[in-house]
């Protein structure tokens, strides 16, 4: 699960290639965190939200190579994109590790990027 400074909270499944997102909080999302029964605890601009989901799901942080604060996600070719206030990633699967995915920086350089347009299957024209 991952929270977006516009209030959106995003899930994606633990193969990283399906999407559900909901608009939780007017201003922006903090924090997440495991709830002990279950589910997730989220921390908005001015309230603490529990959020019950009977799915798998998954923390993605500094050790899938995150850094940054959420801005968005997209879905494009059955991967998702995290666009964040340093960079854009990419959900990749790491071979060998059953199925677990990895987040690849789309460019080389740092950019703060915001969203992107699918033109084709391969292609993308990304916005900044």
């Amino acid at each position: 699960a991952l929270g977006a400074v516009d209030g959106q909270v995003y899930i994606v499944d633990a193969t990283l290639s399906e999407l559900t997102r909901f608009q939780l909080d007017e201003g922006y999302i903090a924090d997440l965190h495991p709830a002990r029964e279950g589910g997730f605890l989220v921390t908005g601009d001015e309230y603490i939200y529990r959020v019950a989901w009977p799915t798998r799901w998954r923390l993605v942080g500094s050790e899938q190579g995150y850094a940054g604060s959420l801005l968005g996600v997209r879905m494009h070719g059955g991967h998702a994109y995290l666009f964040t206030t340093g960079r854009t990633y990419r959900a990749a699967k790491r071979a060998g590790h059953g199925g677990t995915s990895a987040l690849e920086p789309v460019f080389a350089e740092e950019q703060s990027l915001y969203d992107m347009l699918p033109l084709d299957a391969d292609n993308s024209l990304f916005a900044g």
